[in-house]
């Protein structure tokens, strides 16, 4: 493990001159809690710092996804283990964010995956593939493709 004398970010100061490790170290954790608006403002405070930070909150992005969520290209159905409470609808998505999945409910059609459609290597589930009991392994393409993506 890397001590916290190699992190560069334990030494930079934000905009609002708060320790940049500490709100990356809070953005990540906000995401995993499902804290939508606490991850928005310490994403906005890592992008509007600097051009640097700015690239740090994207790469962390991708560790995100590829630990949480898992990262790729939805281009065969895959049933999916979908035990959330929450869901956004295609039309509620944000500008470049593109729905590859969905699933029925009763409150309509729920978004279960979404991509980009720019130049950048985004993709997003709503289901768990940690559980690699209930999840099918095809699921496996997920991760394949964000680390070849990576590289």
């Amino acid at each position: 493990m890397a001590d916290a004398a190699d992190d560069p970010w334990t030494r930079v100061r934000t905009a609002h001159d708060l320790n940049a490790d500490e709100v990356v170290s809070a953005f990540q954790k906000s995401i995993r809690r499902g804290l939508l608006e606490n991850a928005m403002l310490l994403a906005y405070e890592m992008y509007s710092t600097s051009p640097e930070l700015e690239e740090h909150l994207w790469a962390r992005l991708s560790v995100i996804s590829a630990e949480d969520v898992g990262s790729g290209s939805f281009l065969e159905p895959v049933v999916v283990n979908a035990y959330h409470h929450q869901g956004v609808r295609a039309a509620d998505l944000a500008p470049g964010l593109v729905a590859s999945a969905w699933a029925d409910s009763s409150a309509g059609a729920l978004v279960e995956g979404l991509e980009t459609a720019g130049p950048r290597f985004v993709v997003g589930v709503q289901c768990h593939p940690e559980r690699t009991d209930s999840t099918p392994a095809q699921f496996e393409s997920v991760f394949e493709a964000f680390v070849a993506a990576a590289r």
